[in-house]
């Protein structure tokens, strides 16, 4: 592995439209009504249970994770396990992605859901019916990465084209593609990490 010093390779050889990496804060448990979990997490990999504090994030996207948990407040991670293997609403999945502006997106909700737009909305109307396990992580993990990108890369549309774009460092593949298993997760969230330090195999 090498350190890429300033003057080194160029963003935009790794993805349109890029930006140079920024710095991030430490990362928090924020919710929707200005909840706040004390317990931060020291570790500099990103957790996977939080939002960030960056002022430079679209607001949307600061509270697109709360919304997708309801009102739920997280304390710990166990918590967050039982509430996704439980299964969160279709009405929660709905609105985060409606925060977003991606809810008529096909090829994200369809990626991230495995339904279309249409489904999803009529499936919201009913407050009983809720996401399995599976999908209720899928959903997670394709908001929590697209939280960091927007941190890391650029602006909301950036990280967003960013998202469903084959990626040098991804084989090939889009980031959405792997997010439907922890080990895709792992590898989107390992590459995130070498771009915003500058490190790259």
């Amino acid at each position: 592995m090498r350190l890429l010093q300033a003057g080194g390779r160029n963003p935009q050889a790794l993805w349109p439209g890029a930006s140079a990496p920024i710095a991030r804060t430490t990362p928090i448990i924020r919710h929707p009504h200005g909840r706040t979990n004390a317990r931060q997490f020291a570790s500099p990999r990103y957790s996977p249970m939080t939002t960030t504090t960056s002022s430079d994030q679209h607001p949307q996207e600061l509270s697109a994770k709360a919304v997708f948990l309801g009102d739920e407040c997280i304390r710990e991670p166990m918590h967050l396990f039982h509430l996704i293997e439980k299964g969160i609403p279709v009405k929660n999945a709905a609105r985060a992605l409606t925060a977003l502006g991606l809810i008529s997106n096909e090829q994200i909700v369809a990626k991230v859901l495995g339904m279309s737009s249409n489904t999803v909305r009529r499936a919201a109307r009913d407050s009983q019916k809720v996401l399995s396990g599976y999908q209720s992580t899928c959903v997670w993990y394709f908001l929590d990465v697209l939280a960091r990108a927007e941190e890391i890369i650029g602006p909301h549309q950036i990280a967003q084209r960013w998202i469903t774009a084959p990626a040098l460092g991804l084989d090939g593949y889009a980031p959405i593609d792997l997010l439907s298993n922890p080990f895709g997760y792992e590898i989107v969230s390992d590459f995130l990490t070498r771009l915003e330090y500058g490190v790259y195999q």
